[in-house]
């Protein structure tokens, strides 16, 4: 997903057969809902040309998923026209075959599944369109399989996992052949592996001429596209090449934040300026070099940090992946460790001289956008091994390797609490303790599905802990079983009361159920016996937390946006001020500005007894965030620990269908190749942020040791096999 693709050949050959027509286009078109305050679009001018990708982007409410109804007549424009092939939406006699010209996958996809089994879904457009049954047969059979769904194909769409509903969804809509995609965030509760496999399947749909509009909070996410748009408060503010957008100053007035290999490579520019200033101390010739900010400091990793390190409070500078717009003050340079950039010369000689490397690190001018541009930068100019990192063929699935004590778990002295989340602290009891603990969907029947399968956990107070996963590993019924939403149907579970814990659902609406978002926010102080005063005071300070703000309070929640009604129910669920907040996928639907600051905010959470417990399929935020990682796969336990350890072992990430931090990756590059170019695994230098990489390149230079290896070189680390490198 990374680098520019819509190849300029692609776009002659379309535009030479549409004589250049689009085929979408909005011209001065406004909306407005019945009851809102503002308009949701005005003046919106947008054009779409087939075999074209065109991104879009906004903040929460700026009028997205209304653009995706107007495109294929859903919603109809009260100003301006929607055109589609040449035929306006607004005329009745043509709005069948726009319907038929148009595919819209919504963001919620509960919202379009309407079948008995995936099959039949998936089946349902073509029956309507009298499809003959044996090319049906074909055509639901070939969506299936590109969706990964074809071992799906009997279930009932209610048992799929969030992630496998959104594939379903895409699967129901492809398998129609519409002239024109419309996707309105399609990734946003997949793991990496199914998002690179929609990035592919929009690369299939252009190449055969279909023109895509692809809705998304993901930067990243834009980088295929042949022209971005950015919409702000209804309008659109910016239309351009993505990697134009992303370079400019006009990034600065939208809170979209930047693509993770670009803030990364600024946030390893500010760990690295230092040793560049005391080069120029000693008087090499390296000439001063500016450093913009990310709008957020470099942090380490909760593994990474050292005792003098600074808090991590709620504004502290630990927050979350990605920027909160370059607008906000930078905080102090995160300081990489004890062996980190501000130390004398090494036993091999003088100090690198990395001006040159921070100085294209660290502008957004000419930072990197992909991670190969960013290997290259770091071999030649910073010395780095060049091992550039590879991503594993899609669809390569090796087996997943068994958890550190999968085969003793059953053993008493094996099923003692875990380590506790912070290396050095005395081991807790914790609030919450699973044994051989499982799941199975209706059990004793022909549909019996076994979703979690001999868990052993504690959950340890003052913790931060992410359960990862791709997707169906049984991340929610995790998060469901602790919260004792869900029953065991084998071992043990002990967890706190009912009122201790608070959880968000992966689908917020199916907790919003007051006619205000005051009300809403307001149940669970009332319910717990508060003056109103103190509800009061809940309210504002939940309300503040999650950033809304007054002109909330009386719309009704069910009027919101997806982003903005899981701020309504995050704040809910603050309000009740559980011991134990519970979040499933936390961030989805969050514009990066809303996610930035409710982790910041969440990071505060564990005070006194407190602890948090939440999924993600963002590993570089969980790096940032998480004290104590959980990885399933297939409904047991790959691996759990330390963030920092267990992230930085890249075998273990990927074969659990996670994409690893970027920093554990190059890391893991550094370490060597074997004569087929495959990477090495690195299961101890810790590395998983930019600021550790950047002490692990000096230190590497330096010939001094790194990371929890104390007196050894990374080097000499043994590999996951345990064979030495």
């Amino acid at each position: 997903m990374t680098g520019r693709i819509g190849t300029t050949e692609r776009l002659v050959r379309n535009s030479a057969g549409s004589g250049n027509a689009p085929a979408l286009r909005f011209a001065g078109v406004g909306y407005s809902y019945p009851g809102g305050s503002r308009p949701a679009l005005s003046a919106v001018d947008l054009r779409v040309h087939s075999g074209e990708i065109v991104a879009v982007m906004g903040g929460n409410g700026s009028g997205k998923t209304t653009l995706a109804r107007l495109a294929n007549g859903l919603l109809l424009p009260e100003e301006g026209w929607v055109e589609v092939g040449g035929m306006r939406t607004d005329d009745p006699a043509v709005r069948p075959d726009i319907c038929a010209r148009v595919g819209l996958v919504f963001q919620n996809p509960d919202d379009q599944i309407v079948g008995a089994t995936v099959a039949d879904d998936v089946a349902f457009g073509l029956e309507n369109l009298g499809v003959p049954r044996l090319e049906m047969q074909d055509r639901v059979a070939a969506a299936l399989a590109d969706l990964d769904l074809t071992a799906e194909a009997g279930t009932e769409p209610h048992l799929l996992s969030g992630g496998q509903r959104q594939r379903l969804a895409l699967a129901a809509v492809l398998v129609l052949e519409p002239s024109v995609l419309i996707l309105d965030e399609p990734t946003s509760m997949l793991d990496h592996r199914g998002r690179r496999e929609v990035i592919r399947l929009v690369r299939r749909m252009t190449d055969r001429g279909i023109g895509v509009v692809f809705v998304t909070q993901l930067a990243e996410e834009t980088l295929p596209a042949d022209r971005l748009y950015v919409l702000s408060g209804g309008r659109m503010g910016w239309e351009g090449r993505p990697d134009q957008f992303f370079r400019s100053e006009e990034v600065q007035r939208y809170p979209l934040g930047l693509p993770p290999v670009m803030t990364f490579s600024l946030e390893m520019a500010r760990a690295l300026k230092p040793a560049t200033e005391e080069e120029r101390r000693a008087g090499a010739d390296v000439p001063a070099h500016e450093v913009e900010p990310t709008g957020s400091p470099a942090p380490m990793g909760p593994q990474e940090r050292t005792e003098s390190s600074p808090s991590t409070g709620p504004s502290g500078p630990t927050g979350p992946s990605g920027p909160t717009g370059p607008s906000e003050p930078p905080g102090p340079s995160g300081p990489p460790g004890p062996s980190g950039p501000t130390g004398a010369s090494g036993p091999t000689g003088p100090r690198p001289r990395l001006g040159p490397l921070v100085a294209q690190l660290g502008r957004k001018a000419t930072a990197p956008l992909d991670e190969g541009a960013l290997a290259r930068a770091l071999h030649e100019l910073g010395g780095a091994p060049d091992f550039p990192p590879r991503e594993p063929p899609p669809g390569e699935s090796p087996a997943i390797p068994k958890a550190p004590d999968a085969d003793a778990a059953a053993e008493p002295e094996r099923d003692a609490a875990a380590a506790p989340f912070r290396s050095g602290e005395p081991s807790a009891a914790p609030l919450v303790s699973l044994r051989r603990a499982g799941v199975v969907y209706n059990p004793g029947m022909p549909m019996a599905r076994e979703a979690l399968e001999a868990i052993n956990l504690d959950l340890q107070p003052r913790a931060i802990t992410a359960v990862l996963g791709g997707t169906a590993a049984g991340k929610s019924t995790l998060l469901q079983l602790i919260a004792g939403l869900l029953p065991p149907t084998s071992g043990t579970v002990s967890t706190l009361r009912r009122g201790d814990i608070g959880m968000v659902f992966q689908r917020p609406e199916f907790q919003l159920f007051a006619a205000t978002v005051e009300g809403d926010i307001a149940v669970a102080p009332r319910m717990a016996g508060l003056s109103e005063a103190r509800v009061e005071q809940r309210v504002v300070a939940a309300m503040e937390a999650v950033g809304l703000d007054d002109s909330y309070r009386r719309r009704s929640p069910h009027a919101l946006s997806l982003g903005e009604q899981r701020r309504v129910a995050l704040a809910g669920v603050l309000s009740l001020d559980p011991v134990l907040l519970i979040l499933d996928e936390p961030g989805a639907g969050l514009d990066p500005q809303g996610r930035t600051r409710l982790m910041r905010y969440l990071q505060g959470w564990r005070k006194g007894e407190r602890a948090l417990l939440f999924t993600s399929h963002d590993l570089e935020e969980v790096a940032r965030v998480a004290d104590r990682v959980v990885i399933l796969s297939k409904g047991r336990v790959a691996a759990e620990g330390p963030t920092a350890e267990v992230l930085a072992n890249v075998e273990i990430t990927e074969r659990s269908g996670l994409q690893p931090p970027l920093a554990a990756r190059l890391a893991a590059s550094w370490g060597g190749a074997d004569s087929s170019g495959d990477r090495r695994s690195s299961t101890s230098t810790g590395t998983v942020t930019a600021a550790g990489l950047a002490e692990l390149l000096i230190s590497r230079r330096l010939g001094r040791p790194h990371g929890p290896a104390a007196g050894r070189h990374p080097l000499d680390d043994p590999r996951v096999d345990g064979s030495k490198r």
